[in-house]
């Protein structure tokens, strides 16, 4: 019985030896391309991984090394990338660094935390560059650069960790460099969301033959601001609930503007900066809802001059040398703190209890840096 089994699979075999032999041949053809697809899909990973190696950044050292090499916790966005994953402002791509978190004060100041570490009143923890140059006021570590629209972003590097070594105050807990396109004319506009709308350019004049190049950028950003629901405010477990306005709308209108000059003879580079945000009042200082619709109730003003100059004083010696100033102002409308009829035991506030921050600051910065790379792998960095 086996014996006749095993000749009748024999001869079925057999007769169909030549769709065996095909079919054979196909699957080892099958194999083959996709051993080759894998190859060149590895080729490909390999190659951007070795591109992604190749990139170069100052962020850590203030010079020139390949990522790989940086002896820090380097990440850099590229403004191409960031378009395509629809990220509409430098803020909302710190986003995407590992380790890094995002929370709005109650009045609607952004803050930025690094490793669970964020800012304090008075008090820094993190510095902000605005193409190399330091965009931070002393209050807060406030800043407007992370306003700035994602079109005018060729990239942001950041630093997660000390770096107060090479960049000085506010760089205990990291340091983000925003740097702006500079390389070809464009005009974007967008329309998003929550009334956001978004229009710009860039115009670029190329070096010449004296050398000489310069680039103009410019955006504005309007946020009606005016679609979002809060929750309970400060005034619903109180005494006053009865005065509160929450449930409601939170004043998050918006205006930014932003206006970045840069020029380059050689070695030699001046910038003139200004970004400026116009907002309202969120949820309220006091997390008390204010009673007013949406409307702009603050504007803060960064407006900084930098020139910055190198000098070969030898083909192992750099000398890197740089003035700045800086102009931060805060200028507030009344807020409501609390209010109409609010009696805290002094008396009643028959228009509430209003107040109107405001503050300015001006600095002024200079410095020099040599660079030696005489010492073979090395470079020393002296300031």
């Amino acid at each position: 019985m086996d014996t006749t089994l095993g000749h009748s699979i024999f001869h079925r075999l057999w007769r169909n030896r030549w769709g065996i032999i095909v079919g054979l041949l196909f699957l080892s053809a099958s194999v083959n391309l996709v051993a080759a697809e894998n190859d060149v899909a590895s080729d490909a990973a390999l190659q951007d991984l070795l591109q992604a190696l190749d990139q170069e950044t100052e962020i850590a050292t203030k010079t020139k090394m390949n990522i790989d090499f940086v002896p820090g916790m380097v990440s850099v966005l590229y403004g191409d990338d960031l378009l395509a994953r629809g990220i509409a402002s430098a803020l909302e791509a710190m986003a995407l660094i590992p380790g890094v978190e995002l929370s709005l004060s109650s009045d609607g100041q952004a803050q930025v935390f690094v490793r669970g570490i964020g800012t304090a009143f008075a008090s820094g923890k993190i510095k902000v560059l605005l193409n190399g140059v330091p965009f931070n006021a002393t209050l807060s570590v406030a800043t407007t650069a992370l306003r700035i629209p994602t079109e005018q972003i060729d990239r942001i590097e950041v630093i997660r960790g000390p770096g107060s070594a090479i960049y000085g105050e506010f760089a205990f807990n990291g340091v983000i460099n925003v740097v702006t396109r500079s390389d070809s004319n464009r005009v974007f506009s967008r329309y998003g969301s929550h009334g956001v709308t978004t229009v710009g350019g860039i115009l670029v004049r190329e070096a010449d033959e004296r050398d000489l190049s310069m680039s103009l950028s410019f955006s504005r950003t309007w946020i009606d601001g005016d679609s979002v629901k809060t929750g309970r405010d400060v005034l619903r477990n109180s005494p006053f609930a009865g005065l509160s306005d929450a449930p409601g709308e939170s004043n998050e209108k918006e205006l930014d503007t932003s206006v970045i000059f840069q020029s380059k003879y050689r070695d030699t580079k001046l910038s003139v900066q200004f970004v400026k945000v116009d907002v309202g009042d969120y949820f309220g200082l006091a997390h008390a809802l204010p009673s007013y619709g949406p409307k702009i109730m603050r504007e803060v003003s960064f407006y900084t001059v930098s020139a910055e100059s190198k000098w070969l004083l030898s083909p192992d010696l750099e000398m890197n040398a740089y003035l700045g100033w800086h102009d931060y102002k805060l200028d507030s409308g009344l807020h409501e703190l609390y209010p109409a009829n609010i009696n805290f035991g002094a008396g009643a506030f028959p228009n509430g209890m209003l107040g109107s921050p405001n503050y300015e600051e001006r600095k002024y910065r200079a410095g020099v840096d040599f660079s030696y790379k005489g010492w073979e792998k090395h470079d020393i960095l002296t300031g």
